[in-house]
């Protein structure tokens, strides 16, 4: 391995450093790039938001102080352990305040068979003590809408494709990484995704082919499963695999061995029908023989009934044919009797309305002159005039009024106001 070429820092000569300033630029120059190392972990320990461990040289002992964030601990979706073997990602730094070096770790995963496989049996054995792996939920009958999780390229697409029956599926297809960097991210938001925008889906199917178990660690990341457990829609999981099942796959409600047995496991929920319909078929046949038999007597019964009821009638008919005729006749008799007693009822009803109206005429007309004769306004215009006193109240007697008083009156053609100077009660008997 090439070393690390660091650049020479310059300062101006005679300058002293603060400590803080000279582990800042010692930190500028370790953090120049992004390295990754290999070792044996140990020394693991825990903290509130970080973990520390030391990365140990097999060869002569040498140790590497490495602290990982907590979150992205989590990220990784894998457990670590004494002595496994691992790679890590990231870079130097001297955390100033205890003035210590250690390596800032971004990305660890397990070297070699072993490691994976320790790896794999710990955060087996971590998710089945939460119950991950207990619920299993049966695949719906009769599925007709798939979400499908897998890669666009290769074989496994076409392998579940071609051996899926032809029943009308309704397939939502999501294009996702099976492994390498971004692999996880890319299946976790393909199930979410499904689970979010395709609630009527009767099932999510993910598959992948066989592989390595260093290939498989998307499938055996903690983020995934739990992506998995938390599915409100059925998952079933077709992802080849030798001697270790796929986390995944123990987390999903339904496990099959390869993507074609996904598409056979989704062809069997229609088994059920298949199997039955001949039987159900006979069943139908045989409700539709007796009913048609049935109803065939029925009619028949119906029929008669009818045909006798008709004769009935027909003979009925024929006993008052003679009356029926009898009686229009006499209808057609009396036709033009009553016409011509309408007729004459109409023109009585006319001359009483006109009577009627000329007397109600009259009448208005009568009314009409007396109201003239006796208006106010009429005996207005020949002299006379009306008076108010000053409490707003005609004046009929010189008792309602005193002098001084301010009185208003009215003629025919205005009003004008007074004052009460003299007051004589001149009483004519």
């Amino acid at each position: 391995m090439q070393p690390l070429l660091f650049q020479p820092f310059k300062r101006e000569e005679g300058h002293i450093f603060s400590v803080s300033d000279f582990l800042d630029v010692l930190n500028e120059v370790l953090v120049a790039e992004d390295v990754f190392v290999q070792g044996e972990v140990s020394g693991l320990k825990s903290f509130k938001k970080f973990i520390k461990f030391d990365l140990k040289d097999k060869e002569d002992g040498s140790i590497l102080r490495c602290a990982m964030w907590l979150w992205t601990y989590k990220e990784i979706g894998m457990p670590i352990k004494e002595g496994m073997e691992v790679k890590v990602g990231g870079h130097p730094e001297i955390y100033k305040p205890w003035g210590e070096l250690h390596f800032r770790t971004k990305t660890l995963e397990p070297i070699g068979e072993g490691a994976l496989k320790q790896a794999y049996e710990l955060l087996k054995k971590e998710l089945e003590k939460e119950g991950l792996f207990a619920r299993k939920r049966p695949l719906p009958s009769f599925i007709e809408k798939i979400g499908l999780i897998t890669s666009k390229s290769g074989v496994v697409i076409h392998d579940f494709m071609k051996n899926l029956n032809p029943l009308g599926f309704q397939i939502s297809f999501v294009d996702s990484r099976m492994e390498g960097r971004g692999a996880v991210s890319s299946v976790v938001g393909a199930l979410e995704w499904l689970g979010m925008h395709r609630r009527d889906l009767d099932v999510l199917v993910l598959i992948r082919g066989g592989g390595s178990l260093e290939s498989m660690q998307a499938f055996n990341n903690e983020k995934v499963v739990r992506a998995i457990f938390a599915s409100q829609i059925p998952v079933l999981c077709g992802i080849g695999h030798e001697v270790d099942v796929p986390i995944a796959c123990l987390a999903a409600d339904v496990s099959v061995s390869t993507p074609t047995a996904a598409a056979i496991a989704v062809n069997q929920s229609w088994d059920s029908l298949r199997g039955e319909l001949p039987h159900l078929q006979g069943v139908l046949l045989h409700i539709y023989e007796r009913w048609f038999t049935s109803t065939q007597s029925r009619v028949q019964v119906t029929a008669e009934r009818i045909f006798s009821k008709a004769r009935m009638v027909l003979q009925i008919f024929g006993q008052f044919e003679h009356a029926i005729r009898n009686a229009l006749d006499v209808l057609c008799s009396k036709r033009k009797e009553i016409e011509e007693k309408t007729e004459m009822a109409r023109l009585q009803l006319m001359r009483r309305m006109d009577d009627a109206f000329r007397e109600k005429k009259q009448l208005m007309e009568r009314s009409q002159q007396y109201l003239l004769a006796v208006s106010p306004e009429r005996n207005l215009r020949l002299g006379y005039s009306i008076i108010w006193n000053g409490q707003q109240k005609v004046v009929k007697n010189v008792e309602n009024l005193r002098v001084g008083e301010i009185v208003s009156a009215r003629v025919a053609q205005g009003e004008f106001s007074s004052q009460v100077q003299k007051i004589e009660d001149n009483h004519y008997e």
